[in-house]
């Protein structure tokens, strides 16, 4: 009769005090990454998908107001143009007010093709 104080086996031929033990992984820092600022773009004083809503509301098409966005150097997806003219025709969000001479600074970017 065996002992039964002694180590046991590990199933590899060694005793269970005999084997190395593994190291542990490092921690990682729990310092957290500074939060990126918000990309907020405006255009005369408002928010730029509200300046959007307003082109749509006036019949603007998306590929007319992707074209105004790129003159202005306003760098908006053409995802985000398309998806705020469709917002205007399912009457979702609120367009800007822009004033006569706005309009016709953003029609001066991006013309009316005959």
């Amino acid at each position: 009769m065996k002992n039964s104080k002694t180590a046991k086996s590990n199933g590899n031929g060694k005793s269970a005090k005999a084997t190395k033990a593994t190291s542990k992984p490092a921690k990682k820092s729990s310092k957290k990454a500074a939060a990126k600022k918000a990309n907020r773009i405006s255009m005369f004083d408002q928010p730029i998908t509200q300046v959007i809503r307003a082109l749509g509301k006036k019949g603007w098409k998306g590929a007319r107001a992707i074209k105004a966005m790129e003159a202005a150097k306003k760098p908006v997806s053409p995802a985000t143009v398309r998806a705020c003219i469709q917002n205007v025709r399912d009457k979702i969000g609120a367009a800007a007010t822009l004033t006569a001479a706005q309009f016709k600074q953003l029609e001066k970017l991006a013309p009316k093709e005959a």
